[in-house]
């Protein structure tokens, strides 16, 4: 993955296209040159260290398939540093396990070269109610965790970014399930009712509507805070994963939508404060829930104590964003909520621009990805060095900002900022009057040194990551941490860094980004500092035990 941090050398936006192979093998080697060098080793399993086949190894253009043994052979490698990976597919997503890197003499042969992963596995259960009775139809969602900042409640900018991963819907027995789950990493399980609106409850007397179904998180949690994560090992197939959903007294909220013209009709979507939901990959907005009348006036029922967010938005009619959007928070206590406005504005114009911090001689183009991701589709803009840009931007929301393509060595991005601040490693709301600036370097340098354990040998499982002394939380952390595999010799080398104090961290796997996080602020501060002049090389020797 690449990151807005302090290395910034061969961003490029890629597509990946998943494909299923289903082919058997017995011999596990892919066409390929006959000279060159040559690599073997299996892949095994990461927990029982059990070997697996029938799984791709890729250096390159050059691939093997892994034998009943769990063995494979690449053939045909040029002479370097090469790396080794199981890469994304349909069967093994991606793994910070699967990959590793290895320093070839020309026409050199290296055995035992070993690539560990993590199987996916499997997640079942039922949805019922306070009796014990299934509940069929109630959506039942994957949450995990994902590094990039955005802005829905109840989570800060300034933390980690819950997603919707996979969503099912129960059947008639209650039952749901999730196939491909990947083991390793940290998950809730959110289940709510899916409320098409307009309902039958808008002309009946609170005391006699029918209860209506609350928000639960796995096992019986209102809210992801007090949830019990789940986390599964290497291929686990777990069940027995229940959630009881409880009932409450249902209220209803009288709202009027207003458009930059008057009251207008628009859709809307309602969402529990504490709810994780998904938006649209192209426009932004929620999924639409219902309409309003065509005077912008409508009545939200099933709604329970707690406090709820409404959107409404006028669609373009295109993959676009919408013409106008807005939000509006709803607390209900033990009424009825009458009277209230939404208040929905146009998208926001926001203006940016690139410059130089010292101008390089030679012209230069860039693009920039800026989008409230994950929450939608980013949007891409491109710009002359130094030049202008422009894009529209959804009022209320958090973006966040990454450089694609047009940056090498040893040019960097030296800061981002909006208004007075620097939003490098975090995010800004537009407010349609200030600029986003980009600041590009072009002294940056670069990062190396050995791993090795007490006695002195190289460690080739070792994972070297970079750290910037300038962040001040997780989420700026994850953002602008760069790691790379040692290879077989221990050596490790990075470059692209802007001149500064970084601390480097030694592991035996990649840090994750995403599921179970480690304090990486703790790990910052107990690593080892390095100072980095401008246009300077730093060599680190650093000591590895686990």
């Amino acid at each position: 993955m690449n990151y807005i941090g302090p290395r910034f050398m061969n961003s490029r936006l890629v597509q990946i296209c998943l494909a299923v192979m289903a082919i058997a093998m017995t011999q596990n080697e892919l066409p390929g040159s006959d000279t060159g060098s040559t690599v073997t080793g299996r892949v095994v399993d990461a927990e029982s260290g059990t070997p697996i086949a029938g799984v791709r190894v890729v250096s390159g253009r050059i691939e093997a398939i892994t034998g009943s043994d769990g063995s494979y052979r690449l053939v045909g490698l040029p002479a370097g540093r090469v790396k080794l990976a199981v890469p994304t597919n349909y069967l093994y997503p991606k793994d910070p396990l699967g990959s590793r890197v290895v320093n070839l003499a020309s026409d050199e042969t290296k055995t035992d070269i070993e690539l560990r992963i993590r199987r996916p596995g499997s997640l079942t259960g039922r949805l019922l109610d306070e009796n014990a009775e299934p509940l069929p139809g109630i959506r039942v969602s994957l949450i995990g965790l994902r590094e990039e900042i955005g802005s829905e409640p109840p989570f800060d900018n300034e933390s980690l970014k819950y997603v919707v991963w996979k969503s099912a819907v129960t059947d008639e027995k209650g039952a749901y399930r999730f196939e491909s789950v990947l083991a390793g990493l940290t998950y809730w399980l959110q289940a709510t009712p899916d409320i098409e609106y307009p309902t039958a409850q808008a002309g009946i007397e609170p005391a006699r509507r029918p209860g209506t179904l609350h928000l639960t998180y796995y096992p019986d949690a209102p809210n992801i805070g007090s949830a019990l994560p789940v986390i599964l090992h290497s291929g686990e197939q777990r069940g027995g994963a229940d959630l009881h959903l409880r009932r409450s007294p249902s209220f209803c909220a009288e709202i009027t939508l207003v458009g930059p013209s008057g009251p207008a009709a628009m859709d809307f979507a309602v969402q529990d404060g504490e709810q994780v939901i998904r938006r649209n990959t192209q426009t932004g907005h929620p999924r639409p829930t219902g309409r309003s009348g065509p005077n912008g006036r409508m009545n939200v029922c099933e709604l329970y104590e707690g406090t709820f967010e409404i959107t409404a938005w006028q669609a373009s009619g295109s993959a676009d964003l919408p013409v106008y959007i807005g939000t509006l928070p709803v607390t209900i206590r033990d009424q009825d909520v009458v009277g209230l406005r939404l208040i929905a504005t146009p998208p926001l114009l926001v203006r940016g621009e690139v410059e130089w911090e010292t101008p390089p001689p030679e012209e230069h183009r860039l693009s920039v990805v800026i989008g409230p991701r994950p929450k939608s589709a980013p949007t891409v803009v491109r710009s002359s060095v130094p030049g202008q840009f422009t894009f529209r931007a959804l009022p209320g929301v958090r973006y966040s900002v990454r450089v694609l393509s047009g940056i090498s060595n040893p040019i960097y991005v030296r800061d981002i900022t909006y208004g007075n601040e620097s939003v490098q490693f975090g995010a800004f709301m537009p407010d349609g009057q200030n600029t986003l600036h980009i600041v590009l370097g072009d002294d940056s340098g670069a990062i190396s040194g050995t791993v090795k354990d007490r006695d002195g040998k190289p460690r080739a499982d070792a994972w070297v990551s970079v750290i910037p002394d300038s962040i001040s939380n997780l989420a700026q952390a994850l953002r602008a941490i760069v790691s790379e595999p040692c290879d077989d010799n221990g050596v490790f080398s990075m470059k692209g860094f802007a001149p500064g104090k970084y601390h480097l961290v030694v592991t035996p796997a990649r840090i994750s980004t995403t599921g179970t996080v480690p304090n990486i602020l703790q790990m910052r501060q107990d690593g080892t500092a390095v100072d980095l002049n401008p246009h300077g090389n730093a060599f680190v020797t650093l000591e590895m035990d686990q």
